[in-house]
């Protein structure tokens, strides 16, 4: 019997069409993982906006720049002197979704000990924002 003439292709071609979908299915696990992640991972975050109303309160505007809609329970607002001025009724409501705002007054608890009054325009003044997601706390300069 005659050998056979038998040709395949070269190692080095060989390794380089392993190497080539060994680095496509990488990028595809990658891909699908980090969409996989990405759906799971929301954030919650408010931007907040003090403006002194009175002697003893505020107007604190609430708006949701996260990516879930959120449920407020309350506002607090401590004054560097320790006044504490919380505010519980939301306007137009507490709910929020991303992109909406609210606003709350807040009124003076009696709790701090200073003189019972707001700060002035160009204080910095700690919000504390109260949700069904948790508490966040921002320094926020009064307008």
């Amino acid at each position: 019997m005659a050998p056979r003439s038998r040709r395949g292709i070269s190692p080095v071609l060989a390794t380089l069409i392993l190497i080539v979908i060994a680095v496509v299915a990488g990028l595809v696990v990658y891909g699908w993982i980090m969409g996989w992640i990405g759906t799971q991972k929301q954030q919650v975050a408010f931007a907040i906006k003090v403006v002194r109303t009175s002697d003893t309160s505020y107007t604190v505007e609430i708006r949701n720049v996260g990516s879930i809609t959120v449920t407020l329970s309350k506002v607090t607002v401590t004054d560097p002197d320790g006044d504490i001025h919380e505010g519980t009724t939301f306007t137009p409501s507490g709910t929020l979704d991303p992109g909406d705002s609210a606003t709350a007054t807040t009124s003076d608890t009696n709790e701090g000990t200073g003189d019972d009054t707001t700060a002035s325009t160009g204080t910095e003044v700690t919000v504390t924002v109260e949700c069904d997601k948790g508490a966040f706390t921002y320094k926020v300069t009064v307008e």
